[in-house]
């Protein structure tokens, strides 16, 4: 069985178990991010992010301007 390990979330400092080796059984899993959303995020965090702000990220995401090199659909 993969060890889950603490880790501390590189946006807000919470605490949070990472289960990055059983991504089915880990909270983040529950989470959708269309590949345009996990690409931003992958572009600034080398590390997993809490679930808490990864939902605060996909509530967010349409006030992001498109300046912050989101792509847009025809790209």
């Amino acid at each position: 069985m993969p060890q889950h390990e603490q880790a501390t979330c590189p946006k807000c400092g919470s605490l949070f178990e990472c289960k990055v080796g059983s991504y089915f059984i880990c909270d983040c899993s529950e989470i959708y991010l269309t590949r345009e959303q996990a690409g931003y995020l992958a572009e600034r965090w080398d590390e997993c992010l809490c679930c808490k702000c990864l939902n605060e990220f996909k509530a967010s995401w349409d006030s992001i301007p498109d300046s912050e090199n989101k792509q847009s659909p025809s790209d």
